[in-house]
């Protein structure tokens, strides 16, 4: 069994490990804008397996301790990663067996500082061009340096960060709160349990280099029904009577961050589609403060910014996440749709699912 797992591993560091034999002029330019900033994904994905197979911790915590060890850790009081990452592992799958999903594979996270991430689309369109980690704990400065290198090449860059990666184990960003990382684990354990069905696998290749937005966006959507559900149940049974809702000041009924964020991505599609660049990049610095006036903090809102962003169901506008969506509402249960949705293989076919 250990032999299953360390090959189901090492496959899903090459899963998420993009590469590329044939290295464009664009690719090395890029490359050497960067030099010095780019972030070996491999060696750090490798030290994760080799910390996780390592490690010989159970957890031997009652329920009751365990959601008090959690509660404490995301309150500051004692830094005990590893007991909040088994503890929750565990809620998670208890979650996942009591609307009838088989737990496969397990579920593993680690809590640990992340890579930035920058993400270059052309400036003409909104798609992902080039993706590329880069080291932690990048300045505001450094990542606009950064970012002025590469624009300087004819496209739209963003060195963003990211909350959470499908390796084995999960990785969940240090500093995500407690909602979030129940989440995120969820969300990336979806993508490992439907890497075994067609979605999943289509989307391997995807990170692989054979590049299908469609099927991104399709799976993207599938793991965040999953993520809601999920965190629905585990936060709403362990964890919601030490916390009331905190609404932040001037966010809520008289703004719609979804709403506003999906007008201005169509927006901003129709003067890309009429060759409008200067105009869509004025619109879209236009909209970033005004969607700051309410409290929000975006850096930066360009191209490449809905081109990381556009592939997940909170500003998507795309017609195929609508489609998951109504999938969902049709399915009886979470554990259909799982099934249903696990047979795409390409756009078309989740345009032709129909639940009986």
């Amino acid at each position: 069994m250990k032999k299953v797992v360390l090959s189901l591993m090492v496959f899903l560091v090459l899963f998420v490990t993009p590469f590329n034999l044939n290295r464009s002029e664009f690719d090395n330019n890029v490359k050497g804008a960067i030099s010095g900033y780019e972030f070996s994904l491999a060696r750090w994905q490798v030290n994760l397996l080799r910390g996780f197979i390592n490690s010989r911790e159970t957890l031997s915590l009652s329920k009751e301790e365990g959601v008090e060890v959690v509660w404490s850790y995301f309150n500051g009081e004692h830094e005990n990663k590893r007991l909040v990452e088994l503890v929750i592992s565990r809620q998670v799958e208890e979650a996942l067996s009591e609307i009838g999903l088989a737990v496969f594979p397990r579920v593993h996270f680690t809590i640990t500082p992340m890579p930035g991430y920058l993400v270059i689309s052309p400036i003409e369109e909104i798609r992902r061009k080039k993706e590329i980690h880069v080291i932690p704990a990048l300045t505001r400065d450094k990542r606009e340096e950064i970012e002025g290198w590469v624009d300087a090449l004819g496209v739209s860059s963003i060195v963003t960060n990211i909350a959470g990666t499908s390796t084995f184990p999960i990785v969940v960003a240090e500093g995500t709160s407690l909602r979030n990382t129940i989440r995120i684990v969820a969300h990336e354990w979806a993508h490992h349990h439907l890497f075994f069905r067609p979605l999943g696998f289509r989307y391997g290749l995807h990170f692989l280099g054979w590049k299908n937005d469609a099927v991104a966006a399709i799976n993207e959507a599938a793991a965040t029904i999953v993520e809601m559900e999920i965190e629905e149940i585990v936060y709403n049974r362990y964890y919601s009577d030490f916390e009331k809702d905190i609404q932040l000041a001037g966010i809520g009924a008289t703004f719609d961050y979804r709403d506003q964020m999906q007008l201005v991505r169509e927006k901003v599609d129709q003067l890309l589609l009429m060759g409008e660049i200067e105009e869509a990049e004025r619109y879209m610095e236009e909209q970033r403060q005004y969607i700051n006036s309410y409290g929000y903090d975006i850096r930066k809102l360009n191209q490449a910014y809905f081109a990381f962003h556009g592939s997940y169901p909170s500003i998507s506008v795309n017609p195929l996440t609508r489609r998951v969506y109504e999938l969902r509402e049709e399915s009886d249960s979470l554990r259909r749709f799982l099934y249903e949705i696990g047979k795409v293989w390409n756009a078309q076919d989740l345009l032709e699912i129909e639940i009986p």
